[in-house]
């Protein structure tokens, strides 16, 4: 009888020996879990970071380049001598919204066929004189399509306009159409200055394609979808995505303003 009671009293203090490990060792492998479960999931996060890290700079260094091209256009135009010439005989002109006259328009259409026809992506260029006077050229055609309800005093006071004269002649992009304000383009505006004094004699729009553009962005990444935003204006602007229809793009664009963890920006 006493054997009996000295098996079940070794087997109760065995038992309270398992329990106790077990109080010890289950929190312990727990834990151990938690801190390997963060630990993956901050390399996992490490490793994405990283990895679009060397998207985006391959990307910006090809948009950097697309920029450039861009800068060149505007550069060669200011330099045309027929654009020079007519903005230094227009720069005592008094105020005046419209089109140019008739002489000065055919000489600037003659110019500008040249870059209209010579760079892939350009849609329309707008040349003003320091009076507001306009020469518009879209799709390799002289035209006076202007919106009626825009003027050059009105996008004087708008806040790319300010920037582009705050840059001193050097050229300032926007992401959308500011003759049409729609997003189906985008926009290089710089002011225009004599070569010789450095007075301004007068302001450059040009219109791109934004095509040209998404072609840059990575696209069927299994990784996510890019999208290319213009921060610099009164609102962001898209200006480019790799993928998806316009409203998911939009859709992606309200998730980014609302700064949403679910993606990666970087500027």
């Amino acid at each position: 009888m006493k054997r009996v009671r000295a098996a079940l009293r070794l087997k109760t203090i065995r038992s309270r020996i398992v329990s106790m490990e077990l109080i010890i060792i289950i929190p312990a492998l727990i834990l151990l879990g938690v801190l390997l479960y963060q630990q993956m999931g901050n390399l996992l996060i490490k490793t994405n970071s990283e990895s679009y890290d060397r998207i985006l700079e391959s990307t910006g260094r090809i948009l950097d380049n697309n920029l450039e091209y861009y800068r060149d256009i505007s550069r060669n135009i200011l330099s045309d001598d027929t654009l020079q010439e007519i903005l230094e005989s227009h720069k005592a002109d008094e105020p005046e919204d419209g089109i140019m006259d008739i002489v000065s328009l055919i000489k600037l259409k003659n110019a500008m066929t040249q870059y209209m026809s010579g760079f892939s992506g350009l849609r329309s260029i707008h040349i003003f004189d320091n009076a507001g006077k306009r020469f518009s050229m879209e799709n390799g055609s002289m035209t006076d399509s202007f919106p009626k309800d825009t003027s050059f005093p009105d996008m004087r006071k708008s806040l790319w306009y300010q920037q582009a004269v705050a840059n001193q002649g050097y050229e300032t992009f926007v992401g959308y159409n500011v003759i049409t304000s729609k997003e189906d383009a985008f926009s290089c505006a710089r002011i225009l200055k004599n070569l010789k004094t450095q007075e301004t004699i007068g302001f450059l729009i040009l219109t791109f394609d934004k095509n040209t553009f998404k072609n840059v962005l990575p696209s069927n990444d299994d990784q996510g979808k890019y999208l290319l935003i213009d921060t610099e204006s009164e609102k962001n602007h898209i200006v480019a995505y790799s993928d998806g229809t316009d409203a998911e793009a939009q859709e992606s664009l309200d998730i980014v303003n609302e700064q949403s963890e679910e993606y990666y920006t970087c500027s």
